[in-house]
């Protein structure tokens, strides 16, 4: 069956199923975005997709993975929890352009990507630092989502709060150190080892900290130490500690080095929980997947020219982190590039378990990322899932402006479907009724739809490949849409 390979700027939510009306006519579309269009058409949809539907009902087959497909030599993030979104498609984007794979789970096959050219890639978040203010931004997203990663809300509160307010400039000192310093033999510019090396420093305060009771917040002496003398020994600029990375930052020029100098000086038990926030903010690359020495530092401008990135999320607490600074590190690229790049989409399965991205990105990615070049693909088990990951405000938030949701048979998503009824205005209908002599008649009636008319059918029984989804559009009933597995299709 074909699904059309034609190019588009919208996610592909299948194919227009339309009814015969009650007098056995053909079906009429009034859903504006694909009025006058017919049965077995691609049907339209919008800037970002929601697409909903518990385990095992087919979102993969029949949705993200065509959609992976159909963007074309364009560049796409490619994200599941397992290896079977990509193993559906990498064959055929390769013929498309580079395939850079970050697998952090392992569970890609080697029979389903054997012959294909891929490049393994790792995300080192000191690499795309080249100011103050880029790594204070970095500190604050590494904090937030390495919370959340190691088993917390990502939002704190309290003391909690507290304590991340006062490491976050001292892991923007970290971040700026484990990146290009200056060598004050050579004067050169040389690499500082990356967030591995800052994750290390961060676990170590280095010598002739102060001790006990600490000696004040600001004044340590360290700074006669930068102005080396001829006849002291060279100053030692490798050893992942403290000292160390504020020797670095200061020979660049950082503004940030000096907190982390005032920070020596604290009360143990004050640097204890400095260091203990830091640590959690890049603990996630604490493990051999992320860190991943062997594979090439991943940049977004490897994607610039129609490049795809697939990423194996897995489902330990390390893989949110990675997965969520480098999305939201290519977002940020296109948005700098407005008009310049091409369109990138994203198809994220299990959005909620892979990326755990925070709601202050996702949701305005959403409402901006049409004019920003960002297409959405977001494969959900429930919009439930979100009230645990963001609360209720931000969940109703995300499925108020989701300009098009495509509901699967089981999804559960009732308040969408209700919502979707009531704001849909009455449309005509050819009502069927029989008098009392037994005789039919058919008149023409203005109907507000229902919740229950909303409702996708189950799984056609005579091809199981076809099953199919009620695509709500801009909060309205839209259309109904037949799903037609990958393999059924000339995707394949």
């Amino acid at each position: 069956m074909s699904t059309g390979t034609e190019i588009t700027d919208q996610p592909f939510a299948g194919l227009l199923d339309v009814p015969p009306a009650a007098d056995g006519k053909p079906g009429v579309i009034t859903d504006e975005a694909n009025y006058g269009r017919a049965d077995g058409e691609i049907a339209f949809t919008a800037p970002h997709l929601a697409v909903i539907g518990k385990t095992g009902s087919g979102k993969s087959r029949t949705v993200l993975a065509p959609n992976c497909v159909r963007w074309g030599p364009r560049a796409l993030v490619v994200m599941s929890s397992k290896g079977d979104l990509s193993e559906l498609t990498i064959r055929r984007r390769a013929q498309l352009g580079t395939q850079y794979v970050m697998d952090l789970s392992g569970e890609i096959r080697d029979s389903q990507i054997k012959g294909v050219d891929l490049t393994p890639v790792r995300i080192d978040p000191c690499s795309w630092i080249e100011t103050d203010d880029e790594a204070m931004e970095m500190a604050s997203l590494l904090m937030q989502i390495g919370d959340v990663g190691a088993g917390g809300d990502g939002q704190g509160s309290g003391d909690s709060a507290f304590w991340k307010s006062l490491a976050r400039r001292r892991l923007a000192c970290l971040l700026r150190a484990g990146g290009f310093y200056r060598d004050p033999d050579t004067q050169q510019m040389t690499w500082g080892g990356g967030i591995v090396w800052a994750l290390e420093a961060a676990e170590n305060v280095g010598p002739d900290a102060a001790e006990g009771g600490g000696r004040g917040l600001t004044q340590e002496g360290l700074d006669d130490e930068v102005d080396e003398d001829e006849d002291d020994p060279p100053l030692d600029m490798a050893t992942p500690n403290w000292k160390t990375a504020y020797m670095r930052a200061h020979s660049v020029g950082s503004r940030h080095a000096d907190s982390l100098l005032a920070a020596r000086a604290m009360d143990e038990r004050q640097r204890d929980s400095i260091g203990i926030n830091m640590q959690v903010a890049m603990g996630a690359w604490a493990m051999e997947s992320t860190a991943a020495p062997g594979a090439k530092v991943f940049n977004p401008s490897m994607l610039a020219s129609g490049g795809t990135l697939h990423i194996v999320a897995g489902m330990d607490g390390a893989a949110p982190t990675v997965v969520c600074t480098v999305l939201i590190e290519i977002v940020k690229y296109w948005r700098k590039r407005v008009g310049k790049l091409d369109p990138v989409m994203m198809v994220l399965d299990e959005f909620v378990n892979g990326a755990q991205i925070p709601a202050r990105y996702t949701n305005r990615w959403i409402s901006e990322g049409r004019g920003l070049g960002i297409r959405l693909c977001l494969g959900l088990q429930s919009t439930k899932s979100l009230t645990r990951l963001w609360g209720q405000a931000a969940a109703d938030e995300f499925r108020a402006i989701m300009p098009a949701a495509l509901i699967l048979p089981g999804a559960g998503e009732t308040q969408m479907l209700k919502d979707a009824a009531e704001t849909t205005p009455p449309e005509e209908r050819v009502v069927t009724s029989l008098d009392a002599g037994g005789r039919t008649s058919h008149s023409r009636q203005l109907v507000q739809p229902t919740h229950a008319e909303l409702l996708p059918p189950p799984r056609s029984r005579t091809d199981p490949r076809i099953s199919y989804g009620r695509l709500l559009l801009g909060g309205m009933a839209g259309v109904r849409v037949r799903l037609v597995d990958i393999t059924g299709t000339d995707l394949a």
